[in-house]
């Protein structure tokens, strides 16, 4: 058993359930609005996938069009204590929120789908964010973590620390990719993919025909 199954399998078994994952392993197979329990934090409400390959994924963002019906051109403080509607689409869970979830490594499930109805997805094992001393750092196993169909852009991701407008953490010189892109992102540079970007999610290593409506990150 892997280690994200069995650290929900503990939780699900002695505590209040800490991601999607455990609800599932208690029998609570619904998708949607639900509650979880996390550490010094308590109840929140997050969006669950019980359905998508196996199920107890964790929605961390959404993103459908209209886009600009949600703005990402956000600051630290902003995306660190997330916004938007997980109800509805259109959001960011929030950094401090992502990190307890993800202290520990995950699964991380990325979805894309265009407006002439073409579906891809990127999935990556072993990922991990850091807390904010360490500027909500991204770790991840890529490219050997990598599956999918999209290529993996977020391997360029790596290791990077989050950036927004008003916090410049990128590897880009003199140029902040977060006020180029119009979001908040974990950039080494301004290149391969953001699915925050202002105009859209960002995704260089697919190109189908057509604009990306809908993108959406999920950890189990």
């Amino acid at each position: 058993m892997t280690a994200p199954f069995l650290n929900a399998l503990i939780s699900a078994l002695f505590y209040a359930a800490e991601s999607c994952l455990a609800l599932k392993l208690t029998n609570n197979h619904s998708d949607g609005l639900q509650q979880i329990h996390l550490e010094s934090i308590g109840w929140v409400p997050v969006l669950c996938d019980q359905q998508t390959n196996g199920g107890g994924w964790t929605v961390l963002q959404r993103r459908t069009r209209p886009f600009v019906r949600v703005n990402f051109d956000r600051n630290w403080t902003d995306y660190e204590a997330g916004f938007g509607n997980n109800q509805e689409g259109n959001f960011w869970l929030g950094n401090k929120m992502i990190h307890m979830l993800m202290k520990t490594p995950r699964f991380l499930r990325i979805e894309l789908r265009t407006d002439r109805n073409e579906n891809g997805f990127a999935e990556y094992s072993d990922v991990k964010v850091n807390g904010v001393a360490n500027k909500y750092r991204l770790q991840m196993a890529s490219p050997n973590g990598y599956r999918g169909s999209i290529g993996d852009c977020g391997g360029s991701s790596s290791w990077q620390y989050f950036t927004t407008k008003d916090s410049d953490n990128d590897k880009q010189f003199n140029i902040n990719c977060a006020v180029k892109d119009g979001a908040g992102w974990w950039y080494k540079n301004c290149g391969c993919g953001n699915l925050n970007k202002k105009e859209g999610p960002k995704w260089n290593s697919w190109t189908p025909p057509g604009n990306f409506e809908f993108s959406e990150m999920k950890i189990r």
